[in-house]
């Protein structure tokens, strides 16, 4: 496989992973909102954010192949996490909604289930 057909299968895994958190978040929190998908700015990406229960839930999805060589949680590195800080205070500096709090969650594919992780970065704080 060439590097292009390797980076738009990864893409189509992305989209459909994402796609695939947001009905499952859905499902088990039924009382929450999506309110973004995929929010953008030149520090990052949000890939989805919702309003629960009085807080904005930023979520982070990853799906890993079974045999990859990190989890899920260690892909995610100290780089990625402050992209991830500085898009979040950005989308702050421009949400107008009724949340109070907020959190940082992980959700990940492993090719058989999710996997959820709330409050993975310590991330959390009130408006």
């Amino acid at each position: 496989m060439d590097r292009f057909t390797k980076k738009m299968a990864a893409r189509d895994l992305g989209m459909k992973s994402e796609r695939e958190a947001a009905e499952w978040f859905i499902r088990e929190f039924p009382q929450s909102k999506l309110i973004s998908r995929n929010y953008r700015s030149k520090m990052g990406e949000l890939d989805l954010v919702f309003e629960c229960d009085r807080l904005l839930v930023f979520i982070e999805v990853r799906a890993r192949l079974p045999g990859t060589w990190v989890t899920p949680q260690e892909s995610i590195g100290p780089h990625k996490q402050k992209c991830l800080v500085r898009t979040i205070e950005l989308f702050l500096s421009q949400y107008r909604g009724s949340a109070k709090g907020l959190r940082l969650d992980l959700l990940s594919w492993d090719g058989k289930a999710w996997e959820h992780w709330p409050h993975i970065w310590g991330i959390s704080g009130q408006r």
